[in-house]
């Protein structure tokens, strides 16, 4: 009988998060753009995503800021009571939220008393036992920029190369402080900048209550925004800028399977059971042990 073991992937939430923080983020800047039709439709679909982010995650709560805003601007838009509109459009995107999420807030409130089970999240993690001081916000800002570049469960890149991609951002701000490119909308650019302060605080609340936060994932729901922002500042720097840099990320993407994550994770050689022998020992369905050597030494 002939045993392999297998190695299973791992499924988190990071992703699924990403993804309906940028549509809704998406959705948010469309409305911002254009004149919306159907305000009330509109908002109560942005409503929809947005509950379905919180499931996903709880800290994407925080989407309520770019919602809020959104829905200010839609009764603006409307013309007549705007303060009025404001109201109902609002409570168009909380009922959209509540729509899709709402059930997990009950849930939590009758398991464990609070509408995001917090209790449970607490017993379940590492807890800090001393105050958040400077030392500690040094080791999360070194962590989240490791982890951004790809340093995770023993993957590394070269120290000159997260050198070299730490001048992506360094440019990114140069550009903002030479050009400010805010186009002709600056109060959406203001607005997204308040929901990365909203995501960054949380991150930060959360690091003073749990140990093991220096993780960019954590960052992941304002990803779509810092994409914006680093865009935009390249681009301010020249169009070459930003071609060149996407470039350049784009090939370390294609190559960090084979040069970096690979010769870390690559799986064990299979080596065939020998014979038809039953094994001597047996650890679950996946591990069995066939046959063993020994070697004679100094009796303890």
């Amino acid at each position: 009988r002939q045993r392999q073991m297998c190695i299973r992937d791992r499924a988190n939430n990071d992703n699924l998060a990403s993804a309906l923080s940028a549509t809704t983020i998406l959705l948010t800047a469309l409305g911002f753009a254009r004149k919306v039709e159907r305000p009330a439709s509109f908002a109560f679909c942005v409503g929809l995503l947005w509950g379905l982010g919180v499931l996903s995650k709880a800290s994407l709560l925080v989407l309520g800021i770019p919602v809020g805003f959104l829905a200010l601007k839609l009764a603006r838009d409307s013309g007549r009571n705007r303060v009025m509109d404001f109201i109902a459009l609002g409570f168009l995107s909380v009922a959209g939220m509540l729509s899709t999420a709402g059930w997990w807030f009950v849930r939590n409130i009758v398991l464990y008393g609070d509408p995001l089970g917090w209790q449970l999240v607490l017993r379940a993690n590492a807890l800090r036992t001393a105050p958040l001081g400077w030392g500690d916000l040094l080791w999360l800002a070194r962590g989240l920029y490791r982890s951004w570049w790809l340093a995770w469960i023993g993957i590394s890149l070269p120290n000159w190369l997260y050198f070299l991609l730490g001048l992506i951002p360094a440019a990114a701000v140069l550009g903002w402080i030479r050009v400010r490119p805010m186009g002709s909308r600056p109060v959406f650019w203001w607005i997204m900048a308040l929901y990365v302060a909203g995501v960054i605080a949380g991150l930060v609340k959360w690091t003073a209550t749990v140990l093991g936060t220096d993780q960019a994932r954590l960052l992941y729901p304002a990803l779509p925004v810092f994409s914006l922002f680093g865009a935009a500042g390249l681009r301010s720097l020249g169009k070459g800028v930003l071609k060149g840099v996407a470039s350049a990320l784009f090939l370390l993407a294609l190559v960090s399977p084979w040069l970096f994550i690979r010769p870390v994770h690559v799986p064990p050689p299979y080596i065939p059971v020998r014979g038809e022998a039953a094994p001597l020992a047996e650890f679950g369905e996946a591990i069995a042990l066939q046959e063993f050597e020994s070697e004679p030494g100094p009796r303890r």
